[in-house]
C-alpha cells in the first residue's frame, strides 16, 4: 500500500535500523533470515522464500531497516 511505501521511505531517510515500532521481532527475524539468501535488492524473492506468509508491506519495512543497519559504520 502507499502508506507502507511512505513509511519505508521515512525509515530509509531517517536511517532507522530498529523495526520494533512497526514489526514484531519474530516477523523481522523471519524476513532477515529469508533476506540472507534472497538478498535485499528485490522484495519478491523474500516474499517467495517466506511462502507468502508475510505481506509486502512488512517485508518493505524490514528491508529498509536491514539496509540501514548494513550502512551503519562498524564500531571500532
Amino acid at each position: 500500500s502507499t502508506t507502507m511505501e511512505y513509511l519505508a521511505e521515512f525509515i530509509q531517510r531517517e536511517g532507522i535500523a530498529d523495526p520494533e515500532p512497526w514489526l514484531e521481532r519474530a516477523t523481522f527475524e523471519q524476513i532477515r533470515e529469508a533476506a540472507e539468501t534472497a538478498g535485499l535488492d528485490r522484495l519478491k524473492p523474500i516474499f517467495d522464500a517466506l511462502n507468502g506468509t508475510v505481506d509486502y508491506g512488512r517485508i518493505r519495512i524490514a528491508v529498509a531497516c536491514l539496509q540501514n543497519a548494513a550502512a551503519e559504520p562498524e564500531a571500532e
